[in-house]
Formats: C-alpha cells, sequence, structure tokens
C-alpha cells in the first residue's frame, strides 16, 4: 500500500467552499495537524487564502504575514505543524501538481529540513463540483506520490482553535455543502485483492525451489508492471517482464565463462536440433546448386 493521510470533514467542506469561491482563479491555504507513528499526517485545520493573498488564473501567492501568524498560534497553544498546503487549479484540467509547484515546493522545504510535505490539487469539474487530491513529495528521493487520503467523517476536535487566528481573505465560516469528491489513487494490478491472492500462491511454489533446489527469486515493481528475477544454483539469472518471456543475463557473482546450454529461457532441446537441421540442409541445397550452375557454364577451348 501507498503513503497514507487523514482529514477531517469539516476541513475538507471548508477547501471546497474556497475553491468554489474562485471559479476562473487560484486559490489556496495551508494544513495544520500532526503525524502519526507511521508518518501519515493528520489534517485538523485548514486554512484559506490570507487577506494579503495575490490570486491569477494560473498562480496563487499565499499571504506570508498570514501563514506565519496562523502557524505560530497553532503550534503555541495546540502544538500543531505546517504538514502541508493545498491550492486550486479550478477548471484547468490539470490534477496533480504542476513542474513548477514540485519546484516551489522542494525549494521551501530544504531550508526547513523537511523529509516530507502534503500538497492538495483541488479542480472543478464543468458543473462546478469541486474535488481534491493530496500528493506527497519526498526531499529524499524528490518523488511526487498520490496519497491515499481517509475521510474522518466529523468536524475536527480543534475546529475552536479557529476562533484564534486571524480573518482571512473571506469569512471564516466558508463551508462547501455540495459533497466534494477527495480523488485516490489507482492502486496497480498486482495490488488487487483476487491478484495479490494468486501471487501469494505463486510465490509459495517458487520458495519451494528456494528451500530445496537453491534457486533465489526477488519480486519487485517497476510502476504499473511487476518484475521477477530468478537465479539459478549455477550462477544463471534471468528477469520475467510483462509481455516478454524469460530473458537471460549473467549473475554479477557468476563464473567469468559462457552460460551452459539448456536451462529456462532456451527453446526446447527438440525444436533447436530441427533448427539445426534446417540450417544445415540450407547449406547443403545451396552448395549443390553452385556446383549445377558451376558445370552448367559453357567451356570455351
Amino acid at each position: 500500500m501507498g503513503p497514507k493521510a487523514y482529514l477531517f470533514r469539516s476541513e475538507l467542506d471548508r477547501i471546497a467552499g474556497f475553491v468554489a469561491a474562485y471559479p476562473r482563479l487560484e486559490t489556496g491555504g495551508n494544513l495544520f495537524g500532526y503525524r502519526t507513528n507511521s508518518g501519515a499526517p493528520v489534517v485538523c485545520i485548514a486554512t484559506g487564502p490570507g487577506r494579503a493573498a495575490e490570486h491569477h488564473a494560473t498562480a496563487f501567492y499565499q499571504d506570508a504575514d498570514y501563514l506565519e501568524t496562523c502557524g505560530r498560534l497553532l503550534f503555541e497553544r495546540f502544538a500543531l505543524q505546517h504538514v502541508g498546503e493545498w491550492h486550486s487549479h479550478h477548471r484547468l484540467g490539470l490534477q496533480r501538481p504542476s513542474a513548477g509547484d514540485e519546484a516551489t515546493v522542494f525549494k521551501c522545504m530544504e531550508p526547513m529540513r523537511w523529509s516530507s510535505f502534503m500538497l492538495g490539487i483541488a479542480n472543478l469539474d464543468t458543473r462546478g463540483k469541486p474535488s481534491i487530491g493530496f500528493f506527497q513529495l519526498d526531499a529524499s528521493r524528490r518523488a511526487c506520490t498520490q496519497l491515499e487520503v481517509e475521510v474522518l467523517d466529523r468536524a475536527s476536535p480543534l475546529s475552536l482553535a479557529r476562533a484564534l487566528l486571524p480573518p482571512g481573505e473571506r469569512s471564516p465560516n466558508v463551508a462547501y455543502g455540495g459533497g466534494c469528491e477527495v480523488r485516490q489513487p489507482e492502486h496497480p494490478w498486482y495490488e488487487r485483492r483476487g491478484v495479490s491472492a494468486r501471487l501469494a500462491r505463486e510465490l509459495k511454489g517458487l520458495a519451494v525451489l528456494r528451500d530445496q533446489a537453491g534457486y533465489r527469486f526477488r519480486l519487485h515493481p517497476r510502476g504499473a508492471s511487476l518484475h521477477l528475477d530468478l537465479e539459478t544454483p549455477a550462477g544463471l539469472a534471468y528477469r520475467l517482464g510483462p509481455r516478454k518471456r524469460f530473458s537471460r543475463a549473467r549473475a554479477a557473482h557468476s563464473p567469468r565463462h559462457e552460460p551452459r546450454r539448456g536451462g529456462l529461457g532456451r527453446e526446447p532441446a527438440h525444436r533447436r536440433a530441427r533448427a539445426r537441421a534446417f540450417a544445415r540442409g540450407g547449406r547443403r541445397r545451396r552448395r549443390e546448386q553452385s556446383d549445377r550452375a558451376r558445370l552448367a557454364r559453357p567451356h570455351h577451348g
């Protein structure tokens, strides 16, 4: 399973209200909360734009003084951390962070020495209904991964803390009651319930090869595909990927000699013998044709 986050329903409705208020301009805010033992962010307070925020069709700039004041008050009173931010792409059709969004967040993470940061991207459909997806930006890998978000269907227990915050650009009571969809990541095919159960059975068979015959194997995902690396006791390595058969490669620690014939990834012996016989017959026929052509040439005495 991928990384996960938690968000209270009251904060989700609040974000949706700000998004719906700006159907043609970008808007945004910040996310405050804490992290679980596994590192998953829990959003308790979602703020909107400050009064000095700038809204453009393809850009949003938060009020820096408003953000600093909110962060200081929430930390001093409730020890809440600045775990992320969100902004809208209204009807631009871009449902994930742009390259500029990622570069900006990574640049801000460096002086703070944050290892990860949460970023929400909100959109409006043709009917004006908002939706939002959340992403985790990892500083060590410079990667952006969509989060699986669990919406806690209740008001945040710290919603009263909003009364301590300075007023934003809009009324602090902005709320959207029309429902807001939270976009979830699409899981790869090998993580589906039925497929994962079948893979578990296949891995049991590979475990028998490992325990009784000394084979070594490793199963690892690559994007939307799944690859299997298999190494024989003789030091031959094979890789099975999507839409192709076993391909053989020399293992890094195998002896420096040519791999022996046979084994996985090769045609059966009778097919190889038939192919060799066919090749020998073709060479013999070509020699006979060459001899006949030479004998048929006229000789001039």
